[in-house]
């Protein structure tokens, strides 16, 4: 996914609503989202023999980061998902 992509779907949404992260569809849960990195901002502060991006990641990528896992969730939040 994009991050454009991202910006459109969180649009039809009310900006003060929370914002959690699901994971395991087969055993959810439901977690906070910790903030937003991009990988060159990693990449700058690892060691110089760790700092390379590995096949498929560019230095333009953006990671989501996982908070706190808060509570269980749904495996019907997957049927929802829009893609």
């Amino acid at each position: 996914m994009k991050v454009g992509e991202l910006i459109e779907m969180l649009q039809q949404y009310d900006p003060e609503a929370e914002l959690y992260l699901a994971e395991q569809p087969s055993w959810p849960f439901e977690y906070s989202v910790a903030g937003v990195v991009q990988r060159e901002n990693v990449l700058a502060e690892e060691d110089d023999d760790v700092a390379v991006c590995r096949d498929g990641m560019a230095p333009s990528d953006v990671l989501l980061i996982e908070g706190t896992q808060l509570r269980y969730g749904s495996k019907q939040t997957w049927a929802f998902a829009r893609r």
